[in-house]
């Protein structure tokens, strides 16, 4: 069973090797109320553009510690740079796409990169971080195929694979799925995120240990 806290986090191609205490993920879904001339209202699903998942969601991440040790210089030198940082919590999320009878390739929301390609070697052990791609919750996971740009966009994929553009945000299959099906994925990625600006007030109740709690929001 996967962990729920997995590892450090890295931020900005850094390791925060101090275990955060928490992680609190907050996803907000981007939908309109619209209303209608009796005065109901309805919700709807904003479209996120072509060749992107069908839902649009940004989150609010919050990483605490009890006591937050050396990691204190490296965060105050890290946002001393202005945003976005990567971000990667070696979790999987779930986003999937409409097919549409004819678009081959898709990207992931919100500018997300694979964390394989980000940050392999700070990869917890045990996990396994590649992504499984599938037409349809009954379809078979595609055998997963990295690219560089080049051949990536002058190649197309063999019937059962999918191709990822390494360091980048598409990947394409070899043939388009139909409308009504749905491409599935589960993936760790890399967020792009910025600090809120939210400077969390801090009780230093003993000589030794300092707490921390870090506020990002998803780009």
């Amino acid at each position: 069973m996967p962990l729920a806290v997995p590892g450090p986090a890295v931020l900005a191609g850094t390791v925060l090797d101090v275990p955060t205490d928490e992680w609190r993920i907050l996803p907000r879904e981007v939908v309109a109320h619209p209303e209608a001339a009796d005065g109901s209202r309805r919700e709807v699903r904003l479209y996120a553009g072509d060749g992107l998942p069908r839902r649009v969601v940004r989150r609010r991440f919050t990483l605490a510690w009890f006591h937050v040790r050396s990691l204190r210089q490296t965060l105050e030198w890290l946002f001393a740079a202005s945003g976005p940082y990567d971000l990667v919590l070696w979790r999987e999320e779930y986003p999937s796409w409409p097919g549409t009878g004819g678009r081959t390739e898709f990207s992931l929301p919100n500018g997300w990169r694979l964390a394989l390609d980000t940050a392999p070697a700070a990869a917890p052990p045990g996990g396994t971080y590649t992504p499984r791609v599938r037409v349809g919750m009954a379809g078979a996971d595609l055998a997963y195929v990295s690219q560089d740009t080049a051949t990536y966009e002058a190649g197309a994929p063999a019937v059962g694979e999918v191709w990822f553009e390494t360091g980048g945000s598409r990947f394409k299959l070899a043939a388009p799925p139909a409308v009504g099906e749905t491409v599935h994925a589960a993936l760790v990625p890399t967020y792009r995120v910025y600090h809120s600006g939210e400077l969390a007030e801090k009780r230093l109740t003993g000589p030794i240990r300092e707490p921390e709690e870090l506020v990002l929001l998803e780009a």
